[in-house]
């Protein structure tokens, strides 16, 4: 028999090309291909859960987690006798 048999199947469009082997696109790896590749390191405890997609902790947000989270007030425009007035809370 010449087809390759891999006793798991690959995901996320990897092949299989010989006995238990898979061969996946850049963007995956790992035995099934189900493990995602970021090119960014994922920081401040984040992680990859897609291809070039890190998910963050509360705390930190951005394509690598690296922005922290403002948690002191909001922005609130006020114009109450002034065109141009900002106020902040």
């Amino acid at each position: 028999c010449t087809t390759p048999v891999c006793t798991q199947t690959c995901g996320n469009g990897g092949n299989c090309t010989a006995l238990n082997t898979c061969s996946c696109p850049l963007d995956w790896r790992g035995v099934d291909c189900r493990i995602p590749v970021c090119q960014q390191m994922c920081l401040n405890g984040g992680y990859c859960v897609a291809p070039h997609t890190c998910a963050c902790s509360p705390q930190w947000s951005g394509h690598d987690c690296s922005r922290p989270v403002c948690h002191q007030g909001f922005f609130h425009p006020f114009l109450p006798n002034e065109e141009n007035s900002v106020e902040f809370w």
